[in-house]
């Protein structure tokens, strides 16, 4: 735990450093008594938000550049974790609960720069959907969200040059044909400066920087893809992505590391037939990999220890789609899955000690699990829009070699969603979702900051899969410019893990996390609002959400329920956006942004009693805790503003000036005891940070 909070500090060191903040508010006794508990910015529809892409590309985020994590945040029914992180918590479940693909592939490690951005260039994407609710037939092994997002095709006649420039990235892409009018090409690549940005700012203000030494990182991602028309009717592509993120430093007398990667190759192929459907399949591979731990003298021994978690998949899908009559689409599909996992942990020694043997062979987790999926969806609706109706239905059978034994254990679990959206007015309509989903995916999740370090597993037959069933109903409103959307959702969720040494994620000789787990239940309710306005020079957004969201665990607060880490009770967001001039060639503008959050929960200590040993020897003193989760933090605040120019002439050029949480608000992350000083001290995590971006089209 101390190692996190070291890295957790000295990140918050190196921003407060660069903009005159203390890195620590210091309280004596100020806990409160703990409390048990077009161009518009988006299009919805229930359970689904299309989110603009081109909106995203000028708003403020930490790091300055596009981050489209950031935007789902401000979305009613999510949830975020700690400040300036990839987190979300949707309608209630667990981080390891959503689903984000590229182009229908899951990406398991989706931050970069310890959850400051995401490693989705802008460059790259078509389009970017968010589901909660009404989730289609390819959805699938999710129980909270899905994050959908869908890459573009490079072009077939012209060639496109860019180049990107913000804080903590620097990047480029090419898009153009390979053979004219057949096939074509995109690529990106991006890269972070970011070492060589600390050792100059540790240089500039030495001082609390030291405490960290020979640091070093190495930040990147890759993308391209291929896609070949054979014919009008037939097209394929072949895409690849990688992504990788580690860090190293030494710090009290020991070096360490961590880091996190993706690795995917996907192959894709499309054909429209005569009789009028289309058919789409693929094959991919996929490996996610993260890693943390420590170099260590320990009794005149050098000590590596390290936790090393892996997940590697083959699959393969494909799907029919026809259209029936002018009003309905049906849809039929099927895929299968093969994934490797080894949450495993290593610890290996050099040198002689009369304690300690020369070396321990690494701790092996592996298993297999093989997930085969067969889904229908079917479509109707009217001309007028008058009505939809969306229903899927799935079909889940796994094979699990996941238990000790080695054999085979046969699963079979059915899914199921209905979106319904009634109009019977031009400006009215009715809306709602029911949801039935599966995940065999478990996470072990570790501190709230969005980084790719949580630790994956199989369901077993000692841990079942994670089930949820929702439903949710509404109304939509649009009046001209005007759009309003009101709903309530109740989710109940079962199958949950609740890992006892998240705390200790970070501890390099962490070997027996299979028996710190506890299957457990929880339940979320809420009332969602969102509101936005279109507009030829303004457009704004205020989404608010009101939910409630517990867990409940047997060997947990004593099998008593228990509010979630991160029900937050209020959350209240706001966008605005603004052309300020147009002169010629060039555009300005402006955004802003405010954010509102009831304080997450925190499990502290009440008191302490003396304990005075049965057979003799000294007393001391334990600390009583008065239940999980007992302790509200302080309500959470932050405003962003920013300004923009395009300029729009032989060369296209964009740059963006913007100030992340311009009050400079000390956000409290979490709350530690300092014994020594007998002070409380809330540690915050992000000070006021400008932050830019400069890009340039060719």
């Amino acid at each position: 735990m101390k190692k996190v909070f070291c890295i957790i500090t000295t990140l918050s060191l190196f921003f407060q450093s660069a903009f005159g903040q203390e890195a620590f508010s210091l309280r004596n006794d100020t806990l409160r008594a703990a409390r048990v508990v077009s161009e518009r910015l988006l299009m919805s529809a229930a359970g689904e938000h299309i989110v603009s892409l081109p909106s995203i590309r000028v708003k403020v985020s930490p790091g300055g550049d596009f981050d489209i994590i950031k935007q789902i945040q401000t979305l009613p029914g999510v949830s975020v974790g700690a400040e300036g992180s990839s987190s979300i918590y949707a309608r209630g479940g667990n981080i390891g609960n959503n689903l984000i693909t590229i182009d229908g592939i899951p990406i398991y490690g989706s931050s970069h720069l310890l959850g400051l951005t995401t490693a989705f260039p802008s460059e790259i994407l078509a389009s970017a959907t968010f589901r909660l609710g009404g989730f289609h037939g390819r959805d699938n092994n999710l129980t909270a969200s899905h994050i959908d997002l869908r890459t573009r095709d490079g072009d077939f006649h012209h060639r496109n040059i860019s180049a990107q420039a913000s804080n903590f990235l620097l990047g480029g892409s090419f898009s153009g044909p390979i053979v004219q009018g057949k096939v074509s090409f995109i690529g990106s690549l991006r890269l972070s400066p970011v070492a060589h940005e600390y050792r100059l700012l540790s240089g500039i203000l030495p001082g609390p920087l030291d405490s960290l030494r020979n640091v070093g990182a190495m930040i990147y991602d890759l993308f391209g893809k291929t896609t070949y028309e054979i014919s009008p009717r037939q097209r394929l592509s072949l895409t690849l992505f990688h992504s990788h993120d580690s860090y190293k430093y030494a710090y009290s007398g020991g070096d360490h590391h961590m880091g996190w990667s993706n690795f995917v190759l996907h192959a894709e192929h499309s054909l429209h037939t005569d009789s009028g459907w289309t058919i789409q399949n693929g094959i991919a591979f996929n490996r996610f990999l993260n890693r943390q731990g420590v170099f260590q003298e320990m009794s005149h021994t050098i000590n590596d220890l390290s936790i090393i978690s892996s997940l590697s998949e083959i699959s393969s899908d494909i799907l029919l789609t026809k259209s029936i009559g002018r009003k309905g689409l049906f849809q039929a599909g099927a895929s299968s899955r093969v994934a490797w996992f080894n949450p495993g942990s290593s610890s290996n020694y050099e040198g002689v000690s009369a304690f300690t043997p020369s070396s321990v062979a690494r701790t092996d987790h592996r298993s297999k699990i093989v997930v085969n999926n067969i889904n229908m969806q079917y479509d109707i609706g009217s001309d007028a829009e008058w009505y939809h109706l969306m229903a899927s239905a799935k079909a889940n059978i796994i094979l699990s070699y996941t238990d000790p034994d080695g054999k085979a254990r046969f699963h079979m679990n059915p899914e199921g969603s209905i979106l319904l959206s009634v109009r019977p007015f031009k400006w009215f309509a009715l809306e709602g979702t029911a949801d039935w989903t599966v995940q065999y995916y478990h996470t072990l999740e570790g501190l709230p900051l969005g980084w790719s370090l949580d630790i994956m597993i199989p369901a077993d037959s000692k841990r079942g899969p994670e089930k949820s069933g929702q439903l949710y109903g509404g109304l939509r409103l649009d009046l001209k410019k005007h759009h309003v959307n009101i709903g309530a959702f109740v989710k109940r969720m079962s199958g949950l893990l609740y890992f006892k040494d998240a705390s200790r994620l970070f501890s390099s000789s962490l070997s027996g996390w299979s028996g710190n787990l506890d299957v457990g239940e929880g339940s979320s309710r809420g009332v969602e609002f969102l509101y936005d306005k279109e507009g030829e020079r303004v457009q704004w957004q205020i989404s608010y959400t009101l939910s409630k969201t517990d867990r409940l665990f047997p060997t947990i607060n004593r099998g008593e329920r228990f509010p979630a880490k991160f029900d937050r009770r209020h959350i209240i967001n706001t966008s605005l956006m603004g052309t300020i001039f147009e002169v010629g060639s060039v555009t300005g503008g402006f955004t802003f942004g405010f954010t509102y959050q009831s304080g997450h929960h925190e499990t502290v200590a009440i008191g302490e009693y003396i304990v005075t040993p049965p057979f003799g020897g000294e007393w001391f003193s334990v600390d009583f805790y008065g239940g999980t989760n007992n302790y509200q933090m302080p309500h959470y605040m932050r405003m962003d503003a920013g300004v923009y120019a395009k300029i729009d002439s032989r060369r296209q050029h964009t740059i963006k000036l913007g100030v992340y949480n311009l009050l400079n608000r000390h956000n409290p992350f979490t709350i530690m005891y300092d014994s020594s000083a007998m002070e409380w001290r809330t540690i915050s995590l992000l000070p006021i940070m400008p932050n830019f971006s400069y890009s340039i089209e060719f």
